[in-house]
């Protein structure tokens, strides 16, 4: 729904990404994790470029699972 509301690349249907990533660890799921933390990885990396503290974050996230 925040896709459709917000846009695919705001800010808050990315922190939707995260949550969705962060449940799909927990649960063990591994590779969906990866799936939605690359998608929050890479759309933080276009519109608020390498250095900015959500992009890290989505990185370290990411990094942590590989």
């Amino acid at each position: 729904m925040r896709c459709i509301a917000f846009g695919e690349k705001h800010k808050s249907t990315v922190y939707v990404l995260i949550s969705l990533g962060s449940a799909y660890k927990k649960s063990g799921n591994i590779p969906q994790a990866v799936e939605y933390y690359t998608k929050a990885y890479n759309i933080f990396l276009e519109t608020l470029g390498a250095d900015h503290k959500d992009t890290l974050d989505a990185k370290s996230k990411l990094d942590e699972l590989k």
